[in-house]
């Protein structure tokens, strides 16, 4: 393959393209057909289970009748633009470690799969169609707009456990009736999260277009939010779920797109102007736009890459652009946000909220289009890559790391936190990831940055599992203090930042321990977390807790979409076969833990 870098100016990009080599108009755009991707089965090989700490759920009932029924989405994309997903290649040998006592493992499986079910079978007797349930009252919490985030948070997590008839139900719903532009307003960094991660994740696993046409209409109501600040195309904090007004130059955009056969994949037509505009003022957001909320190149680069349109990465990026060039006082001193109408930072920031998954994308979106390279400027007008930027800024957290009188590393919060936050656990599987990464994917050698880099991934990781060991619950609160004695403050939300970077550590290094601690941390959650079956002996769900730090429980009735996404999600793969189920090499975890298929595997339909 010939490299192309892709260089982005200040406030502007010259160039956004793809390194796949020259192909044919016959071969490039043939007629779409769908390519599904094959996960391993491993129910195939599942010994008989041991007792388990979660009983099997009762089957699930019929879905209540579906809300707000619409015509069944048809595909709007043309099909000669399509790329779908084709893995044709295993990872080398003895890159990933080799999984330990298989028969352990799948029972594990097994136990977090039952897990899911206890949770799914109430959400959707009670509450299918909607964002989440309230477990406890039984009623539906529509609290992003009403996008059925559980459902679409939870399709890459059905298709890996093979609860292929809870999946079936979900994608027929989708497909049939649910209309993405409900009205309304939602948050704009969960809504592309998990909305539209969701959806390019389901149509890479799936090769269903269908998916893709969600994924794109969403993006649409995103993308304009980027477009209505056309110097520093930063955007508010919220997106409105109303279809967006097209401009007559959409429509060109589109046509000259697919009249464009010549071009090699990722070289994509530019448009010089926007193209849809919402009647709505931004005035409510407020000035400050944090740097997550707005952090989403990697969700718009694979959308550009999946339907041959540029337009959503050149603005996700152009935003990116202006973060990374905003000046700051010293290298160490790293932005939380940017305001809007000046395009200057605010705030200093450590690796934690409200601008952590900003930070998380750099090195995800150089693996994501390696062998490919975005390159943009920094503060000082230097052309660095992004994986470039990321080891700087990584470089600049890691001076601000503190150590308890226990000895123990952590990262502090921010001015309004107190102690370590544990939003802030995720930072070590993303050191280890960027590391690992950029010494040629293998553990880096002694005396290299990347080698700093994951001395301080096993620091944070071995806090982190004491934030839960040392917990009378064995969960962790939201922070926990920091003069050595690990008290829990807030609830336990049940969150996955621990349990994915345990996950990460261990493919990297195949120690068992980070099995044994998540184990560990899913038993705690089944003892304090999940409600008790009702009269009938029905799945009640899982609930967060707000006592931590004594044996008695005391749940809020809340059941967060998440749970799904990533805290089952990364407890079932750490106990999963590194090599052959979604090895790191082939596919990029967004921050909500949706995989996405890395560019390289991208190819036009076959015939």
């Amino acid at each position: 393959m010939i490299n192309i870098a892709l260089i982005f100016f200040f406030f502007g990009l010259t160039s956004y393209a793809s390194t796949s080599k020259p192909v044919s108009n016959q071969a490039m755009f043939p007629l779409t057909r769908k390519t599904p991707v094959s996960l391993p089965d491993t129910r195939d090989h599942k010994p008989k289970p041991e007792p388990i700490p979660t009983d099997p759920p009762t089957p699930p009932p019929q879905p209540p009748k579906p809300v707000d029924p619409v015509k069944p989405t048809e595909p709007t994309i043309p099909s000669d633009l399509i790329r779908f997903v084709d893995v044709n290649e295993t990872s080398p040998a003895n890159r990933w470690p080799k999984l330990p006592n298989e028969t352990k493992c799948a029972e594990r499986r097994e136990a977090i799969k039952n897990a899911f079910l206890y949770g799914w079978v109430p959400y959707e007797k009670h509450a299918f169609g909607h964002d989440e349930i309230h477990p406890i009252s039984k009623k539906p919490n529509n609290w992003l707009g009403g996008q059925a985030t559980s459902i679409v948070d939870s399709l890459a997590t059905m298709k890996l456990m093979g609860l292929e008839d809870e999946y079936q139900r979900c994608r027929d719903w989708i497909k049939n009736k649910m209309n993405v532009y409900k009205g309304g307003y939602a948050n704009l960094f969960e809504t592309g999260i998990r909305i539209l991660a969701g959806f390019i994740t389901a149509f890479d696993l799936t090769g269903e277009e269908f998916y893709l046409t969600k994924a794109e209409e969403i993006g649409d109501a995103i993308i304009v939010e980027f477009e209505n600040n056309s110097k520093f195309f930063i955007p508010g904090n919220r997106v409105s779920l109303s279809k967006p007004s097209r401009k007559p130059t959409f429509e060109q955009r589109k046509k000259d797109i697919l009249k464009d056969k010549t071009r090699t994949p990722g070289e994509f037509y530019t448009p010089n102007s926007t193209d849809l505009f919402h009647n709505r003022t931004t005035a409510n957001d407020g000035s400050t736009a944090w740097l997550a909320e707005f952090g989403l190149f990697l969700e718009f680069v694979a959308l550009s890459d999946r339907t041959g349109d540029d337009h959503y990465a050149r603005y996700a990026l152009r935003a990116a652009q202006t973060t990374l060039a905003a000046s700051r006082r010293s290298p160490d001193v790293v932005l939380s946000g940017i305001d809007k109408q000046t395009g200057r930072g605010t705030g200093v920031h450590v690796v934690g909220a409200p601008a952590d998954s900003f930070f998380e994308y750099l090195i995800k979106t150089e693996l994501y289009t390696s062998p490919d390279t975005i390159t943009m400027r920094d503060d000082q007008s230097e052309e660095k890559t992004l994986g470039d930027h990321w080891d700087k800024l990584m470089a600049g957290f890691e001076t601000t790391v503190k150590t308890m009188p226990s000895g123990d590393k952590y990262f502090p919060g921010n001015a309004w936190e107190t102690g370590f936050p544990h939003l802030t656990c995720f930072v070590a599987g993303n050191l280890a990831l960027g590391s690992f990464l950029r010494s040629g994917w293998t553990l880096p050698k002694k005396g290299t940055p990347s080698a700093k880099h994951f001395s301080v991934a096993e620091d944070i990781v071995g806090t982190c599992h004491k934030m839960y060991n040392l917990s009378a619950s064995g969960l962790s609160g939201e922070f926990v203090t920091v003069d050595g004695q690990f008290t829990a403050v807030g609830e336990y939300k049940l969150r996955p930042e621990t349990i994915e970077s345990m996950f990460y550590l261990f493919r990297f290094t195949g120690d068992e321990k980070y099995q044994d601690w998540a184990w560990e941390i899913f038993l705690a959650l089944e003892k304090n977390c999940k409600l008790p079956p009702d009269d009938q002996g029905n799945p009640q769900g899982y609930a967060s807790q707000a006592n931590l730090n004594n044996a008695k429980s005391t749940p809020r009735d809340e059941q967060p979409s998440f749970l799904f996404a990533e805290t089952l999600k990364y407890l079932y793969l750490i106990f999963s076969d590194p090599a052959t189920v979604l090895p790191l090499d082939q596919w990029v975890f967004t921050t909500e833990g949706h995989p996405f298929a890395r560019r390289k595997y991208l190819v036009p339909a076959k015939k």
